[in-house]
């Protein structure tokens, strides 16, 4: 999936969805370095990249919604 198009995906996800997304890529990033570890054919390096990746920007989009709600009470 293009950064667009997660990008867009996700903007449209609620906090808590937000949320839940981000503890799924941190579970598979998780289990990629795990396998990595043990596997000495390990060929999916640029998953781990993408995975970091995409955690970061579904944190940039959990706290730009937070700052919403900030502005929003004020």
């Amino acid at each position: 999936m293009r950064k667009d198009e997660f990008l867009n995906e996700i903007r449209d996800f609620d906090i808590d969805a937000l949320r839940a997304r981000n503890r799924e890529l941190k579970m598979e990033l998780m289990k990629l370095r795990f396998r990595k570890s043990f596997d000495t054919g390990f060929k999916e390096g640029w998953r781990l990249s993408q995975l970091r990746k995409d955690i970061a920007r579904v944190q940039t989009v959990i706290n730009e919604k937070l700052r919403e709600g900030d502005n929003k009470r004020d």
